[in-house]
């Protein structure tokens, strides 16, 4: 049996576990991976909404930390606070070769700031990864809107692929190597307070799938799984 691919998450820390860092490692260890996590910004997302983001310096220590426990396979990154913490990434990461899931949270579900980056620091990212890297990026259709590109001009901007979450309907479409491909799905009941952080849930699973090697079709399949295992889960009050 092959030992579990370590996949970095690199998100905010949510204390409640619905959503970002923490949700992150929950999605990499259920989709079989080994996680390790590094901190962009510490968050309360409780009656009182604070977020204060982790010192660049710190950010790059953590980065060069988590790196250095062993080959990575696969990175996903999530709320990113501001564009020190960004260059601080883009340095760590550029090196090597490995796909790196971009899910573009600014805001929380609730509407609240997350992140200073603008749609030109999203759609600008895969260039400056580096074209060694297979960079997904996996918007919602508001995120879609909100980077003010299509999928089309996504590609031809460096991202090896694109997946549209369709966070409503259940129906993701994928952008990548082989073309375009609309996966369905039932659309199951969820809880607005407890089942947070789907989106960061998919994006974990969907960088574990294409650490163990699975195509970008294939990973999105196991990703779309493992958020309905998440949701069909009993909440926990």
């Amino acid at each position: 049996m092959s030992p579990a691919p370590l996949v970095l998450t690199v998100a905010g820390f949510d204390p409640s576990a619905r959503a970002g860092l923490l949700a992150d490692t929950w999605a990499i260890a259920h989709a079989g991976g080994a996680p390790l996590a590094v901190v962009t910004a510490l968050t309360a997302q409780g009656p009182q909404f604070v977020c204060v983001p982790v010192a660049p310096r710190l950010l790059g220590q953590q980065l060069r930390s988590a790196l250095a426990s062993g080959p990575v396979r696969a990175v996903k990154l999530g709320m990113v606070p501001d564009r020190g913490a960004l260059a601080q990434i883009v340095r760590a990461l550029r090196p090597g070769s490995r796909p790196i899931v971009v899910d573009p949270v600014v805001r929380t579900s609730r509407g609240e700031r997350l992140s200073a980056l603008d749609p030109a620091d999203y759609r600008q990212l895969a260039h400056r990864l580096g074209p060694r890297h297979r960079v997904v990026i996996t918007p919602n259709r508001e995120e879609l809107g909100w980077l003010e590109a299509s999928p089309a001009q996504l590609l031809r901007l460096g991202f090896w692929g694109v997946v549209v979450k369709g966070s409503q309907s259940a129906v993701d479409e994928v952008f990548g190597p082989t073309g375009h491909q609309v996966l369905g799905g039932a659309r199951l009941p969820r809880s607005t307070s407890h089942h947070r952080g789907t989106g960061c849930r998919f994006g974990s699973g969907l960088a574990t799938a294409l650490a163990r090697g699975e195509d970008l079709v294939s990973a999105t399949r196991s990703a779309k799984r493992l958020v309905r295992r998440f949701l069909r889960s009993p909440i926990i009050r």
